[in-house]
């Protein structure tokens, strides 16, 4: 099962598109596990340097960089 992780902030209006995005990929690829980390604690320590970001395996995907297109290409979809 392929962990894709997603550092975000519940105030961050940049974060609203990825997240939508990622229910939608969340509800039609049952084979992903999704995991949400508020940014506030987790920000710092991984040396991220904006949001939102989403890091499946090795590589990091920021702000708009963050597609359905991407994510599935990172996926290997």
């Amino acid at each position: 099962m392929t962990e894709i992780i997603f550092y975000h902030s519940l105030i961050c209006p940049r974060c609203i598109r990825p997240r939508r995005l990622l229910n939608e990929l969340e509800n039609e690829f049952k084979n992903l596990n999704f995991l949400r980390i508020g940014a506030v604690t987790k920000f710092l320590t991984r040396e991220l340097y904006t949001l939102p970001a989403l890091q499946i395996g090795e590589n990091i995907l920021y702000g708009k960089e963050i597609t359905r297109e991407n994510i599935l290409s990172e996926l290997g979809y």
